[in-house]
């Protein structure tokens, strides 16, 4: 059985840092996780990194507002998506976290293949789990992912 690990392109990620960062996010209609948690808005999520330290994605983000922190700006992460029913064993052979355990619209920072990495499952990773990166790493998480499927596919044989 084969899969695709797609690019995702479409996914627009601003991050503010600072104090204000929450009163911006309410102001323009966004929602305030808790720390390290997500939650879902119309276009995409919000997660919040740490304290008045949020990374917003989505599609037509409201931001910024006249009150946005000083540290409003866009961030270019390589992102990916994983089909929802391959992600834990995929991911599993690269990460130490058990993902199967990872809930709808769960959240997590971690390592994979050795790098930092955010992932996000839910609706608006249609259906599967979102992978980001720093953009320089693009590459080699593409080929080390891609590099996976045969043997997630061997395993599921």
């Amino acid at each position: 059985m084969s899969f695709e690990i797609t690019t995702v392109t479409d996914l627009a990620l601003r991050q503010l840092v600072g104090p204000g960062a929450g009163t911006a996010l309410a102001e323009a209609g966004l929602p305030r996780p808790d720390d390290l948690c997500a939650a879902a808005h119309d276009h995409g999520f919000v997660a919040c990194l740490g304290h008045e330290h949020y990374l917003v994605a989505g599609r037509d983000i409201p931001l910024p507002v006249a009150s946005a922190p000083p540290w409003c700006f866009t961030r270019s992460d390589a992102v990916f998506r994983i089909p929802a029913e391959h992600s834990p064993m995929l991911l599993a052979q690269y990460c130490g976290h058990d993902l199967r355990r990872l809930p709808e619209a769960g959240w997590l920072m971690t390592r994979v293949a050795d790098i930092d990495v955010w992932l996000r499952a839910g609706a608006h990773a249609r259906n599967g789990v979102l992978v980001g990166c720093d953009a320089s790493y693009e590459r080699y998480l593409h080929d080390a992912l891609h590099g996976a499927v045969p043997t997630a596919d061997a395993q599921n044989a």
